[in-house]
């Protein structure tokens, strides 16, 4: 139980936020800053009913939940925030990257030792590793109808929740405006040898959905060329936001959300979306058998997959959400391609995970940033 003081913990491991980050947050996106409760006793948000009169009374008693979620840290805390604003839940966030987080989680459940209320994560197959290992709880947010058919889980132990793009980054005060990348090609310019920054393939669902579609998209040569090219590899978006900031590599790939939180906060940064395309990966949230604050955990899956939470949430995060009402994402004064990402298929996904990770591993290396 979670009474006491209305407060987030975001605890970092082990690498910090790409930028600080300072914003007024809303519950809706739309002035309101509480729950504002209905006659009837539940949670209306938006004129959207989060939480009936019975979850909302259990939640409240809970106090709040504990999250575990691989989003870069200063993505997750706004989130978070906006959250315990318009609900006066706590939560405590834990935050690892993808890889790190699976490993965690996977070895706290086998030691019967997982703190987590919800788990938020980029990878499908590390959804499936949790369903195989009997550790997830089912739970069907009540606008099911309105995510994405494509992105469901159809046992229901997982809830899609956005999708999340990689695209290009660029530090702004180093590269000329003719000289700014508009293609995963003109990475291969010799221009770029030496300044170029990417993900280890372990890191996570980022990592693995650019390197799948750099193969299945710019073709099978396109690591090797890549890799000529000398780039520095990263175990992350936040340490890669970091050394584009410095000037240390001048470009690379990365979540346009981290690098746009950057640049409003004042960093040499800037993204675009290439000409061929550009990668995306389902994020989903998940409540574990083992969850001690279950209602409490319900009222988030709720908010973060309504209408009303993924307005909010989008523009925080700069990604395409799953339910279909909400439209294409934008941050400041950057709007994203109607047009959408590219998503691969499930069957993609996880039969060629582990052959082309260790391709990928000898083309490129361990990380090393």
């Amino acid at each position: 139980m979670r009474n006491g003081a209305h407060h987030a913990v975001v605890r970092a491991v082990p690498i910090a936020a790409a930028a600080a980050l300072t914003l007024g947050l809303a519950g809706c996106g739309s002035g309101e800053s509480a729950a504002a409760p209905a006659q009837d006793g539940a949670l209306v948000l938006c004129d959207t009913e989060i939480a009936d009169a019975e979850l909302w009374s259990a939640a409240q008693e809970e106090g709040g939940f504990t999250l575990y979620t691989a989003q870069p840290e200063a993505t997750s805390q706004a989130i978070v925030e906006a959250f315990m604003e318009a609900t006066g839940l706590d939560v405590e966030s834990i935050r690892l990257s993808g890889g790190p987080l699976a490993e965690r989680v996977l070895s706290e459940v086998a030691g019967d030792q997982l703190a987590a209320d919800v788990i938020q994560a980029s990878d499908v197959q590390f959804a499936e590793q949790l369903k195989e290992v009997d550790a997830l709880q089912p739970y069907t947010v009540p606008w099911i109808d309105d995510l994405n058919p494509d992105l469901i889980d159809p046992d229901s132990m997982y809830t899609p929740w956005s999708t999340a793009v990689m695209a290009l980054a660029y530090n702004s005060a180093l590269v000329e405006a003719d000289e700014v990348p508009q293609s995963w090609d003109d990475l291969l310019d010799p221009r770029w040898k030496d300044r170029i920054g990417i993900f280890d393939i372990g890191t996570g669902g980022s990592a693995w959905v650019v390197a799948l579609f750099q193969r299945q998209v710019l073709g099978e040569d396109y690591w090797a060329d890549l890799a000529a090219q000398n780039p520095a590899v990263f175990s992350g978006n936040a340490p890669l936001a970091e050394s584009l900031t410095r000037g240390e590599i001048e470009v690379g790939t990365a979540s346009p959300g981290v690098i746009l939180r950057a640049k409003r906060e004042g960093a040499p940064v800037d993204v675009v979306f290439p000409s061929e395309g550009f990668p995306a990966f389902v994020s989903f949230l998940t409540i574990p058998k083992s969850a001690e604050n279950v209602n409490a955990a319900k009222v988030y899956l709720n908010w973060a997959t309504s209408e009303c939470g993924e307005n909010e949430i989008k523009s925080i995060s700069g990604d395409y959400m799953s339910n279909t009402k909400v439209s294409a994402p934008s941050i400041d004064d950057t709007e994203m391609p109607e047009s959408g990402p590219w998503v691969p298929s499930t069957e993609d996904w996880l039969g060629l995970r582990d052959a082309w990770s260790r391709e990928y591993r000898q083309v490129f290396g361990e990380a090393a940033n």
